[in-house]
């Protein structure tokens, strides 16, 4: 097993938390295009991150039509007279950007990413000296295309450091850790349904695997703790999470050093955790030491300092302060578009989340037009048929319940509802936050039978997914509340009431805390 099994697995928690190493930006297309990567449930920001869906799951025809905000023209038929050309064309595009000449260096750069793969083969082969040579000639092209100083030299350093490991392993070793592989692999295809109580047994079983063959202090096992913390911090254990990201943190910073982009991603996540907690001022900190790290390291025109920027944006957008927030998405867009052009999904989901905070801000109309562009490109590069898409229909469905048009948000809400389940499944926090707000249009209807079992399903899976006491449950449970007292239940109605004070109060108690939506 090798380093790069699991890179792809240091979960980026909002749309573009991912590491900005070559490897991660492959890693955070893929999570655009296939929907398989970050979940959405980490942000407090509503809709502001990208859905999380296994690469293998059915797609589904949509059932409902498209949804019209009436006077504008209608986003299921905005692209529909040639999208499938505008799609095979977005596809030609992108394989005559892959086939592009290069320069020398991105003749090298090509040839070491070429020599890691062939590498890998022969360790999985046992072809040891062979392996070895490889990643000598990497160590060699990074020094002399980047310096000794530099992160990529920490790379392939690193690299060579974990074959010496692992051809020091007996067989039965080398065997445990394709056992450790597998487990990981049944882990992430947990976590992306939402299954994070089983996904973290999976990846304990798979940590102690590692630490019984000595590999605890291999950068691997660094992602191993920043996924299992993922784990704790979905079901609201922040204790652990904080412990786990923290040895995450310094094993990073130990084997790659301070200045690498996977120690900012490790940073990220630390951020990621308080942001979730409601303790923003640390959060902002995290994220800002992690920026700063991406800028000096990829430079200010990098699409994985864009990333960055997004993060910090969306931190503001929680923390209230949209004029900043929405300072930080313009910045990061401009890189996105300069690096990928507008039809990218790292573009689209960056317009998707400008657009939520334009309807938080109150410009409607601006949302309105930021939702159809997203949905528009999501269209184009990953179809109709993807959970992507169907986030941006949730948007829309948002923005149309903000308008009063309970009846067309009812329709886009299903037809967004349709879509996850066929591609997420029923138990995916995507599905249950869509619940929610089809819920809360329901109940804004005064269809309080239809509102109830789908505020109800919706709180029950957020709970076994976030635990009791976390609080993005507060929506859900003052939503409840409104069917309950609207029914004559008043003294059911009181208990959820004051379940979610207590969780709006404890958030706003934190450090440059808010009560969250």
């Amino acid at each position: 097993m090798t380093l790069s099994t699991l890179k792809a697995r240091r979960m980026s928690f909002r749309c573009f938390r991912a590491s900005s190493t070559s490897w991660s930006l492959v890693a955070a297309m893929l999570v655009a295009l296939s929907g398989c990567g970050s979940s959405e449930e980490s942000s407090q920001s509503d809709d502001t991150s990208t859905p999380v869906v296994d690469a293998g799951t059915p797609t589904v025809q949509p059932t409902s039509s498209a949804p019209n905000f009436g006077g504008g023209p209608d986003l299921g038929t905005k692209f529909s007279s040639d999208t499938s050309g505008q799609r095979a064309k977005f596809l030609a595009d992108q394989l005559a950007k892959r086939n592009q000449p290069k320069n020398a260096d991105q003749e090298l750069e090509a040839f070491a990413a070429h020599l890691i793969k062939s590498a890998e083969n022969y360790e999985r082969r046992g072809y040891f000296k062979a392996a070895r040579k490889n990643r000598e000639q990497v160590l060699q092209i990074s020094r002399n295309l980047h310096g000794d100083g530099s992160w990529q030299m920490a790379s392939a350093q690193s690299e060579l450091r974990y074959h010496e490991w692992f051809s020091s392993l007996q067989p039965e070793q080398r065997k445990k850790l394709e056992e450790a592989t597998a487990l990981e692999r049944t882990a992430m295809q947990r976590h992306t349904r939402g299954e994070y109580i089983e996904a973290g047994k999976n990846t304990v079983e798979a940590i102690n695997i590692w630490q019984s063959v000595g590999g605890d202090q291999q950068v691997h096992y660094a992602f191993l703790l920043s996924f299992l913390a993922s784990q704790h911090q979905r079901q609201g254990d922040f204790p652990r999470a904080i412990k786990l990201h923290q040895q995450a943190v310094e094993l990073f910073g130990k084997q790659l050093g301070q200045t690498h982009p996977d120690y900012a991603a490790s940073l990220d996540n630390m951020a990621v955790m308080y942001q979730d907690q409601g303790d923003f001022a640390n959060a902002e900190r995290f994220y800002r030491s992690a920026v700063e790290i991406r800028r000096t390291s990829l430079g200010d025109d990098h699409t994985g300092y864009a990333m960055g920027l997004n993060n910090l944006a969306a931190l503001f957008q929680d923390k209230g302060e949209l004029q900043q927030a929405e300072s930080l998405y313009h910045q990061s867009l401009a890189i996105f578009k300069k690096n990928g052009g507008e039809r990218h999904p790292f573009y689209a989901s960056g317009v998707k989340n400008l657009a939520v905070l334009h309807l938080e801000h109150g410009d409607i109309n601006e949302a309105q037009k930021l939702a159809q562009e997203a949905a528009g490109i999501f269209k184009i590069v990953v179809g109709q048929r993807h959970p992507n898409y169907a986030i941006c229909l949730r948007v829309i469905g948002r923005i149309q319940h903000k308008r009063g048009q309970n009846a067309e948000a009812e329709r886009t809400l299903n037809h967004a509802l349709a879509l996850l389940r066929a591609t997420t499944g029923f138990d995916h926090p995507s599905y249950a936050k869509t619940q929610l707000h089809l819920g809360e249009v329901y109940v804004s209807m005064k269809k309080f039978e239809a509102a109830e079992p789908l505020l109800k399903r919706s709180l029950e899976s957020r709970e076994k997914m976030l635990g009791a006491s976390h609080p993005q449950l507060a929506a859900n449970l003052v939503a409840y509340a409104q069917v309950l007292r609207n029914t004559g239940r008043g003294s059911e109605a009181t208990k959820f009431e004051t379940r979610a004070r207590a969780l709006q109060a404890r958030t706003a108690a934190r450090p440059g805390g808010r009560v969250q939506r």
